[in-house]
C-alpha cells in the first residue's frame, strides 16, 4: 500500500535583493553603483521604499562587464527621482494613482514609449540589446506622490517648494 502525501503546489520562492533600503516615514537618498562581473552576476536587484518619505536614487555608471540594475522603489504618499547614467540599457516603468510622470530633457531626447497612460509608463532607454541580451530595469510605484526621471550628468532637479514649507523650514531653524 502505497503512501500518498499531501500534494501542494510549489511556490516559486521569489529571489530576495541584494540590497534592501527601508524607511517608515524618512526619506531615502541613495547614490548606487554595481561591483563585480557581469559573467559572475547578471544583475544586481535593489529594493527601495518608505511609507511616506521621499526617494532620490542616482545610479552611477559602470563598464559593461558591471552587473546591470535591477531597481525596485516603493513610496505610498512622497516622490521618487530617479537619475540614470547615460550607460543605462533597459526599461523604466513608472506607476503612479495621483501624481504626476515627468520626464527631464536630458533623457526625454533618448528615451522610446512603448506604454503610456495618464498613470502608467513604460520607457525604453538607451541602445537595447537584442532578445536575451543584459538589459537595466527600473520600477517605480507611488500612490499620491510625483515620478522624476533624468540622465545623471545631463539633468538636474529642483524640488518645488510651497509656502508653507517654506514658512515651517523658518522655524525648524
Amino acid at each position: 500500500m502505497s503512501e500518498v502525501k499531501g500534494k501542494r503546489k510549489k511556490r516559486k520562492l521569489k529571489q530576495l535583493p541584494d540590497a534592501v533600503f527601508r524607511s517608515r516615514s524618512g526619506n531615502l537618498s541613495l547614490d548606487l553603483a554595481t561591483t563585480g562581473y557581469v559573467n559572475e552576476v547578471a544583475k544586481a536587484s535593489i529594493s527601495a521604499s518608505t511609507r511616506s518619505g521621499n526617494i532620490s536614487l542616482n545610479l552611477i555608471s559602470g563598464a559593461d562587464t558591471k552587473p546591470r540594475f535591477d531597481v525596485e522603489a516603493n513610496t505610498r504618499s512622497g516622490t521618487i527621482v530617479l537619475f540614470v547614467p547615460s550607460t543605462f540599457s533597459g526599461a523604466i516603468q513608472l506607476h503612479t494613482k495621483t501624481g504626476e510622470l515627468n520626464f527631464l530633457p536630458g533623457i526625454a531626447s533618448g528615451m522610446q514609449v512603448v506604454k503610456s497612460s495618464d498613470n502608467e509608463y513604460l520607457v525604453l532607454v538607451g541602445k537595447q540589446q537584442p532578445a536575451g541580451g543584459r538589459a537595466d530595469f527600473c520600477r517605480l510605484r507611488t500612490r499620491t506622490g510625483n515620478i522624476v526621471v533624468g540622465e545623471r550628468g545631463k539633468d538636474t532637479y529642483v524640488k518645488n517648494t510651497s509656502v508653507w514649507e517654506k514658512l515651517t523650514g523658518l522655524f525648524r531653524g
